[in-house]
């Protein structure tokens, strides 16, 4: 009972589909078994080369990190305030 919910928190120098995760969920409050992403959302972002592109949950729906092999983002309790 002294959780609220969950935060994203990215990882220092985080790839560029990480930061894109960032910028869509930062500071929004995730129930504990909620989801970041539904399976077969995406997200858009610029490449290391700045060429467009698109990640997609294809293979489940994203209730937390990693969102890729290698990702070293991870999650945050946020406590209820009195």
């Amino acid at each position: 009972g002294v959780v609220a919910g969950k935060e994203f928190l990215i990882a220092p120098g985080a790839c560029k589909v990480c930061q894109s995760v960032d910028s869509q969920v930062k500071g929004k409050l995730f129930p504990i078994a909620g989801k970041f992403f539904d399976k077969g959302d995406e997200i858009d972002y610029t490449d290391e080369g700045g060429k467009k592109r698109k990640f997609k949950f294809n293979y489940t729906s994203m209730k937390g990190p990693p969102v890729h092999p290698n990702c070293r983002c991870t999650l945050i309790p946020v406590i209820k305030e009195d």
